[in-house]
């Protein structure tokens, strides 16, 4: 197989050096894309002659080298199966862009690929992943929040029969006080003021800052939160079949 011609698909290389292995993985996926045969790890990763780093080198190996393992975690790139290439050893990996590695689009499905990738959907609650997973999934991390929290809030209020204008931490609490009809009989007082103090601390920490202010959300820290808020609800979920 000839040497993939990088310089062709990549920017130059002070723009590289900026970019993240992710960013850097769609140039190379379209340059990998060219080629039915397989090829080598190295094959993938190594500068051809007309294209001259200088000092930039070093990192943009590194960059190029976590790039081909991001598509490998996405199963864009995968090892050929030995009966589909001629193997001089059988300790030679060589690799093929798969089937999906193909057909994904680059300009909207490979993205929302790396997040699913963070976050899968069999981790997050049904609500969850109908208000809040899509808005995850397009990057809007921050909206992703803030969607999860409302649906937590709108649910606890729905469960608990509280009225429309009670919303909140003010919400949580009277929710899951004692008499409430949240509470099983045979829930002991620790547990239910746990229980309370846990809804009302995502209410005023999570809720709160997202509905009233810009805050910086990346990409893991969502994922973090939609899997706590889907703890919560399938929390919700388990009080509600107790009491009825």
């Amino acid at each position: 197989m000839p040497n993939i011609n990088i310089a062709r698909y990549f920017p130059e290389a002070e723009i590289i050096v900026n970019m993240s292995a992710e960013d850097l993985a769609i140039p190379m996926l379209k340059a990998l894309r060219v080629y039915d045969s397989s090829f080598r790890h190295f094959e993938a990763i190594m500068l051809p002659g007309n294209f001259q780093p200088g000092e930039h080198k070093r990192t943009i190996l590194m960059l190029m080298t976590e790039a081909f393992e991001v598509l490998k975690s996405l199963r864009f790139v995968v090892p050929c199966p030995p009966d589909l290439h001629d193997y001089v050893s059988p300790d030679s990996i060589r690799y093929i862009v798969s089937y999906s590695g193909k057909e994904v689009d680059l300009d909207t499905e490979f993205s929302q690929s790396l997040h699913a990738s963070v976050l899968h959907e069999d981790l997050i609650h049904p609500a969850i992943k109908i208000r809040a997973y899509p808005t995850f999934l397009r990057g809007d991390y921050e909206t992703a929040v803030l969607l999860a929290m409302k649906k937590i809030e709108v649910s606890v209020r729905e469960a608990s029969k509280q009225e429309a204008t009670l919303v909140g931490v003010n919400l949580m609490r009277k929710a899951f006080r004692s008499e409430s009809n949240l509470i099983p009989d045979d829930m002991i007082s620790a547990e239910r003021q746990a229980l309370c103090e846990l809804f009302s601390g995502a209410m005023g920490y999570l809720r709160n800052s997202t509905g009233h202010r810009d805050i910086d959300v990346d990409c893991q820290e969502s994922a973090r939160v939609l899997c706590f808020a889907s703890f919560l609800l399938t929390t919700l979920d388990k009080l509600v079949s107790e009491i009825s």
